[in-house]
């Protein structure tokens, strides 16, 4: 699958302020996890940033900070309802049997057209696949799977139990789901 991408720094927080405050000063995107029972949690905020500046990523960064490239498998219409609606937030580990490459083409070239089938409403797609870990927790890639509203990703993930049983099957040939963090769901602000 042929998918645009470009590289990015992005790092992970468990306190949305500090993450707030770098994706307003770098002129980033900011992803928050805002449910109080989620607070203080790994991930429960995410930044990416395209800039060289990397020192203040790595200072106020208390997760982890990756080079990812970023593939656009589907791009919503309108920035203003992609901003309002919910994004479910998957860390990735590749399956132990493979390399980053292997799972990485994997998540690209089969489960990506899988994921469009499987989940219809689902309004935008992207995926974040690690190239580099700078520091914490080592991932192979993040999933951001964004939909219009929150009941959406809560109630309409899967078109049919069917879909939901190809997708866990199909996530089990590439990724390690016991080692990968749990989902998040998160708003998206854009600084840029």
């Amino acid at each position: 699958m042929q998918l645009k991408s470009h590289l990015e720094l992005c790092a992970t927080f468990t306190d949305s302020e500090t993450a707030r405050s770098i994706a307003e000063e770098l002129k980033g995107r900011l992803y928050t996890d805002e449910r109080p029972s989620n607070a203080k949690r790994p991930f429960a905020a995410m930044v990416c940033v395209h800039t060289d500046d990397l020192s203040a990523l790595m200072q106020a960064a208390d997760v982890a900070v990756y080079l990812v490239a970023r593939r656009q498998v589907k791009e919503h219409t309108d920035p203003v309802v992609r901003c309002a609606g919910a994004i479910g937030v998957f860390g990735m580990v590749k399956h132990p049997n493979l390399t980053h490459e292997e799972s990485d083409a994997h998540w690209r070239d089969k489960h990506a057209p899988l994921a469009l089938e499987i989940h219809t409403a689902m309004s935008h797609y992207m995926q974040l696949s690690v190239l580099h870990c700078f520091k914490g927790t080592e991932l192979d890639g993040i999933a951001l799977c964004g939909f219009d509203s929150l009941e959406d990703l809560k109630e309409r993930f899967y078109n049919s139990k069917e879909g939901e049983r190809r997708i866990f099957e199909d996530v089990s040939t590439f990724a390690d789901a016991r080692n990968s963090p749990r989902r998040v769901i998160v708003k998206e602000t854009d600084f840029s």
